[in-house]
């Protein structure tokens, strides 16, 4: 089974110049944890929960001047470029791959990209151990 197959395609997600309590809003209307965040339709990085209340605390940003690009900018454990790792599959790899690839580097949620590296959706964990949990039974 391919990761296109269990995917969500229609994706909630916020640009670099989003401010963050409108990143904060959209979390809340759309019930998710994190947003991709996008310049000029490719994933720039990924803005949890996790990193909106850890670093606005810590770093005393002000939500409504300081954008989504910018707190990517200036989060902790960033790569020399300082923006977050982005940690994306292809569409086209199995479930088993991405599952591995989540499990290696401890993560929850990877962005998918096409054949362009253009973002088409998100798998989560959830969605690659339902149907590994189906063919079990």
């Amino acid at each position: 089974m391919q990761v296109r197959e269990v995917m969500t395609s229609t994706v909630v997600s916020i640009n670099v110049d989003t401010p963050i309590d409108e990143a904060v809003a959209a979390m809340r209307m759309n019930n998710v944890s994190f947003l991709p965040v996008t310049h000029e339709k490719v994933c720039a990085g990924v803005l949890t929960e996790h990193d909106i209340t850890d670093r606005m605390h810590d770093e005393g940003f002000d939500p409504t001047a300081t954008t989504a690009g910018m707190l990517l900018a200036k989060g902790k454990d960033r790569d020399e470029v300082g923006s977050t790792a982005v940690h994306a599959i292809s569409q086209d790899a199995s479930v088993d791959e991405a599952l591995q690839m989540m499990t290696d580097l401890h993560l929850h949620h990877l962005a998918v990209h096409d054949d362009e590296y253009l973002m088409v959706g998100v798998v989560t964990r959830a969605d690659l151990e339902q149907p590994m949990m189906a063919e079990a039974t």
